[in-house]
């Protein structure tokens, strides 16, 4: 599944791009994509998802550490 990427930066919400979930783990999979096309890491701070193709109409959100992972 395809997910879309945003990132709650100053000005509201940016877009950040989409990954490729797979797995049982189809959100830190689609999140590894998304590192790649960042080269490799994500800033700290507040983003949201949503699948491209899902029946969810609503984004979700989580944030990620000052170590580049995604907090619980």
């Amino acid at each position: 599944m395809i997910f879309h990427f945003e990132f709650g930066g100053v000005h509201g919400w940016e877009a950040m791009g989409a990954g490729l979930g797979t797995g049982n783990e189809q959100l830190p999979t689609a999140l590894a994509d998304l590192r790649l096309l960042h080269g490799g890491s994500l800033p700290p701070g507040r983003y949201q998802y949503i699948a491209a193709l899902g029946s969810e109409a609503r984004w979700r959100d989580f944030e990620i550490g000052d170590d580049g992972e995604m907090l619980d």
